[in-house]
């Protein structure tokens, strides 16, 4: 079984107009609930290294992003499934998919 890592990401100094909403569950005993955070802002810049994608890893110098109009990402209990975004404008500086 593989474990899994922290992925290094990096958040631009500031973000404008942040907004995140949503519902997180827990259950010590059993399946963890289901839940999701929807967020949106302005003007975001990050960046990433080896982000798994499935079989690849993605890493990106800069993402510079206009506006988030909507973000959700699904969970389950506290772990990510799946993540929706809708953006504005959005710059890739460096970007690199490979084979994991």
């Amino acid at each position: 079984m593989e474990t899994p890592s922290l992925v290094p990401l990096s958040i631009g100094p500031a973000i404008a107009a942040p907004r995140v909403q949503g519902q997180v569950g827990h259950r010590p005993q059993g399946r963890p609930p289901k839940g999701q955070l929807t967020r949106t802002a302005e003007r975001a810049s990050l960046g990433a290294e080896r982000l798994p994608l499935g079989t690849r890893e993605l890493s990106v110098a800069a993402a510079r992003v206009g506006a988030v109009n909507e973000a959700t990402v699904m969970l389950t209990g506290l772990k990510p499934g799946g993540l929706t975004a809708t953006v504005q404008d959005l710059v890739l500086e460096q970007l690199v998919l490979t084979p994991r």
